[in-house]
């Protein structure tokens, strides 16, 4: 699924970890942009995928 819509913002990050990620980017032959949305996306969706503890299944349920 592909997102067209864009939304821009300003985002600064420790040194090591940009070069981190632009190296990954390299090797991935992507923008370092696009390196950061995937990774971004596939967190969000692996945390997504988690499943949710016992102890937080019944605080949901009985608030």
């Amino acid at each position: 699924m592909r997102n067209t819509e864009v939304a821009g913002f300003q985002l600064r990050l420790n040194r090591a970890v940009k070069e981190r990620l632009t190296n990954e980017a390299q090797r991935n032959f992507r923008s370092l942009n696009n390196e950061i949305n995937v990774r971004l996306i596939a967190s969000l969706e692996k945390e997504n995928a988690r499943p949710v503890a016992a102890g937080q299944a019944s605080d949901a349920v009985n608030p």
